[in-house]
């Protein structure tokens, strides 16, 4: 059984995903971003390492086989869907480095389910700390001024850990915007543990953003 590389990149066409294989994933990156693909230079996303990564790839092009632009390695795909997919697999990540399988898989729901959220401004519910996140383009911005626990925050996702560690706060408050990629992430942030935002961030009506989830499954 051949073990090797998959992954998914970004392309310079939003919506426009690239996934393929190699054995040298460091190299192929830099040639990736560097030289770029058909015209378009890529981004690395995500990559794990897989036993049968020949057949695992041939399996990929067939489920998303509607999908792809002929004749090439390029897939009009929501990038999330692909993470997703890829992380449930057997084997070892690759890229991010810092991060769990799981803690993959769930970051990338989280990001496919945030698309439902609508552009505007929501307010942390918590009796501890006030806090502010803005949604704008798709991005969700932890705005300045927003409160934060001092605690240990080891128990986070490491590449958020890193976040933290880079971020402007000063006596458990944030002095400058953090854009994170989900609203878990963001109230992650503020509590220095794992939680599920959408439990957390409320609309100006007092809604908790839940109600997206659930506007989404009542029109099914």
């Amino acid at each position: 059984m051949a073990k090797g590389i998959l992954y998914v990149t970004t392309t310079t066409i939003s919506g426009l995903v690239k996934i393929g294989k190699t054995t040298n994933f460091k190299e192929r990156m830099r040639q990736l971003e560097l030289d770029g693909y058909r015209g378009l230079l890529c981004k690395r996303a995500y990559a794990i390492e897989v036993e049968d990564y020949d057949e695992k790839e041939l399996l990929l092009d067939e489920i998303f086989s509607k999908s792809r632009v002929p004749n090439t390695e390029l897939f009009a795909l929501d990038l999330n869907l692909v993470i997703q997919l890829l992380s449930s697999m057997e084997g070892r990540t690759i890229y991010p480095e810092a991060e769990s399988k799981s803690e993959v898989f769930i970051e990338a729901a989280d990001r496919r389910q945030s698309s439902r959220i609508p552009d505007g401004v929501y307010t942390f519910t918590s009796s501890k700390y006030k806090a502010k996140m803005r949604k704008e383009n798709g991005k969700f911005i932890l705005l300045s001024g927003s409160q934060m626990s001092n605690s240990n925050p080891s128990t986070i996702t490491k590449g958020w850990i890193r976040v933290l560690e880079d971020a402007d706060i000063e006596n458990g408050v944030l002095l400058s915007d953090i854009e994170c990629s989900s609203p878990s992430m963001a109230s992650s942030l503020i509590l220095h543990h794992p939680s599920n935002g959408w439990e957390y961030w409320k609309n100006n009506e007092g809604q908790l953003i839940k109600v997206y989830r659930q506007q989404d499954i009542d029109s099914e």
